[in-house]
This record gives structure tokens, sequence and C-alpha cells, in this order.
């Protein structure tokens, strides 16, 4: 039986393990101590998925957001969990996890920032590839987002796709 000292030690280990960029130490505690592995412990289930994403692991990354979204509740940790994804993954291993998005219940999530990101960001791209276009979809969203937004940057993306 694994005792709360040692828990608590392999979550210290592999939190320093993360922000020293030590990878493959992140995943080797991981797997030393699956118990850290909950819900209970978002933040090291995100450590252990960019750990993954850094040693070239991309559908064990998918996995371990995957896992987050089925298993945890919390709305907040679950937008946080789209928002690494974001950062980590291909965009349409992102547009996959938004299937996750629980709109009803007592905690509905909120997604529809993700989608609005992964818009903007086909847009970004095509505007400085002149052999891409988006859907009318994406360029009605950057489209809302600059008439809802005080930031110029959304009206300047529009500007130089058009």
């Amino acid at each position: 039986m694994v005792t709360a000292l040692e828990v608590t030690e392999a979550r210290r280990r592999l939190i320093n393990a993360s922000n020293s960029g030590q990878w493959r130490t992140v995943l080797s505690v991981a797997t030393e101590a699956p118990n850290l592995l909950t819900c209970a412990n978002v933040d090291v289930l995100w450590r252990v998925a960019e750990a993954y994403a850094k040693t070239d692991q991309i559908n064990r990354t998918r996995d371990a957001y995957v896992y987050l979204l089925t298993n945890c509740a919390d709305p907040a940790e679950r937008l946080g969990t789209l928002q690494k994804a974001l950062e980590l993954l291909p965009e349409q291993q992102v547009a996959d996890l938004l299937r996750f998005e629980r709109k009803t219940g007592d905690k509905p999530d909120d997604f529809s920032s993700i989608r609005d990101e992964v818009a903007r960001r086909r847009v970004q791209r095509a505007s400085t590839d002149p052999k891409q276009t988006v859907s009318a979809d994406d360029l009605a969203v950057v489209e809302r987002l600059a008439e809802n937004r005080t930031e110029a940057g959304n009206a300047l993306l529009l500007g130089w796709y058009n």
C-alpha cells in the first residue's frame, strides 16, 4: 500500500521534473505512481500530457486529455484541458476533443472560446498563405470577435486575410 507520504513525494518529484523540462522523468514518476493520475490531481495529469507531447507521443497526449474530459467534472479544469490541448495537439485532435463538451447537467461546459480560437488560427494561417482559404463559418467567427472585443488583433487579422 502506498502511503500518503510516498504519494506526496512522487507528486513533488513529478512537478520538479516537469518544471525542469525533464520529460522522461515525468513519465517515469507517473508510471511508478499511477495513483497520482486522477481527477484530484489535474495539474499532474496536465504535466504528464505535456511530457508525452514533448517526447513526441502525441497520441498519448490526446489519451491523457480524453481521460480528463471523460472522467473529471470541474468545468474550469475541463476548459483548461482544452486550452492546454490547443497548445500541444494538432488542430484536428483538438477539434475531436471538443465533442466531450458537456452542454447539460449541473455544471455544463463552455468550450466556445476554444472553437473561436481554432477559427481564428485558421484565418491567421490563411492570411499568410494565399493557397489556403477559410470557411465562411470561420470568417463569421472572427468577424464576431472583431465586433465584440476591444482588441484590434481580430480586425487586423480580417484585414490581412481579405
